[in-house]
């Protein structure tokens, strides 16, 4: 999970983070999140 989560950080501070991107990125932390509680 901790990989995944990097590569979302790295995303996050990469783009110059438009709305639709910034919600996108949030929804895949979200389901990154909850799959590590699974």
């Amino acid at each position: 999970f901790a990989n995944t989560h990097e590569q979302l950080l790295h995303e996050f501070c990469k783009k110059g983070l438009k709305r639709e991107n910034l919600e996108r990125l949030w929804v895949d932390l979200c389901l990154a999140v909850d799959n590590s509680h699974v």
